[in-house]
């Protein structure tokens, strides 16, 4: 069943999250580059470049989560080993563009 607490709809299973929590403040980020963009058209390169900056460090943060790698982990590995494992990547990919683009592949 389902009770109305604190203006909210509530589960009863999860009666223990009736607090509201904080207030996503990343929201009025976006909400502040949307305005920022609107009033500013003639950078729309400098935008472009941004907005793929960002998705590619989401592409990067959500690698990092679903690998469950934190800073405290990965400065415990330290330099070396992710050093070496980013070549491995870059070496690998760019095999196998390249192979692809000869069409062995």
């Amino acid at each position: 069943m389902a009770t109305a607490s604190k203006n909210f709809l509530v589960c009863e299973g999860f009666a223990g999250l009736k607090d509201r929590g904080s207030f996503p403040y990343f929201i009025l980020g976006f909400i502040l580059a949307a305005v920022v963009r609107s009033h500013f058209p003639g950078f729309d390169n400098l935008w472009e470049a941004l907005a793929g900056a960002g998705r590619q460090l989401l592409v990067i943060t959500l690698f990092l989560v679903g690998a469950g790698l934190s800073r405290q982990v990965l400065a415990k590995v330290g330099f070396k080993p992710m050093f070496l494992g980013i070549m491995l990547w870059l070496i690998a990919s760019i095999s196998s563009f390249m192979a692809i683009q000869n069409g062995w592949v």
